[in-house]
């Protein structure tokens, strides 16, 4: 049986050509909490990707898990609050962050298996993990809405990728079907939506460990009318991912006071539902706009 997770169990994806993946399959990217369920004889162990134990914060999901699997069964896949879309991702870091709190209404969708019966079969094919997924479902009924669920995974096309976007997913995942599962290596291509905004320089953080002494992340904002004809400066969020030249530029601009003010241009990965944008980083700095140009 594979140890309980230390933090590098989990399989991961980096960006990619899928075009390369001869017969490529793909699945719906969640944007959710990433969870490896262990059905052990003790019952169900819930981890997340860091290794971090989640057990008893989704009691629903592990009765499933309890009463659908074997022990010696290992699942991988997201943890999500449905909304119609990709997922909401900042109820569920609300709950699974909180040391307090656990939930019945969160859904898990199963995407891989790593053991069965005790056996550890990551040196299986994708296509043959998939099988004996399928396998085990058939003796599920899913006629209701249940707290556990296989992932959809049909043959990779652009297009599905795009509607899949376009109907507020996060992206797509994909994969090789003959690939095996490869604990902490990259082999799976992640195809995500992104979009870029301008926005207005506040402030920013002190940097920490390598970066002491230097600006940590940029506070931004854009303008926003409060009344007819009245735009107030509003803040909306911080980023980083600047590289070290770009964070001693910056550092400087904030010594001589031409930080403030300034306008960047802010990759992010879609809004949520709070109304702030999923995962910002920075993209690179307008000198060629105004402030007063980046209204929300």
């Amino acid at each position: 049986m594979i140890p309980a997770p230390s933090g590098k169990l989990a399989m991961l994806a980096s960006a990619g050509d899928p075009e390369s993946i001869p017969g490529a399959l793909m699945e719906t990217k969640y944007d959710g909490h990433r969870m490896l369920a262990f059905h052990t004889a003790d019952g169900v162990r819930m981890y997340a990707r860091s290794g971090a134990d989640k057990t008893g914060k989704l009691p629903a999901i592990e009765r499933w898990i309890s009463e659908n699997t074997t022990p010696g069964t290992i699942l991988d896949g997201e943890v999500i609050a449905p909304n119609g879309g990709g997922g909401d991702w900042a109820k569920v870091q609300n709950i699974l962050g909180a040391s307090d709190r656990q939930s019945t209404s969160l859904q898990y969708v199963v995407f891989d298996l790593l053991a069965i019966m005790g056996e550890d079969i990551r040196g299986y094919t994708l296509a043959n993990r998939r099988l004996l997924l399928e396998t085990l479902w058939e003796t599920v009924d899913d006629t209701e809405p249940e707290p556990v669920r296989l992932a959809v995974q049909v043959p990779y096309e652009a297009r599905f990728v795009t509607a899949m976007i376009e109907a507020g997913y996060e992206g797509a995942i994909v994969k090789d079907p003959r690939g095996t599962y490869r604990s902490g290596k990259r082999d799976w291509v992640k195809i995500k939506a992104t979009d870029t905004v301008d926005v207005v320089v506040m402030g920013a953080t002190a940097g920490k460990g390598k970066y002491e002494g230097l600006i940590g992340a940029l506070v931004f904002g854009q303008y926003v009318e409060d009344r007819p004809g009245s735009l107030t400066l509003t803040e909306k969020g911080q980023c980083s991912g600047m590289t070290d030249s770009e964070r001693v530029a910056f550092t400087d601009m904030q010594e001589q006071g031409t930080l403030k003010g300034a306008v960047i241009e802010v990759q992010h990965m879609g809004i949520m539902p709070s109304g702030g944008w999923r995962h910002p980083q920075f993209k690179r700095l307008r000198t060629d706009k105004l402030p007063l140009e980046c209204v929300a």
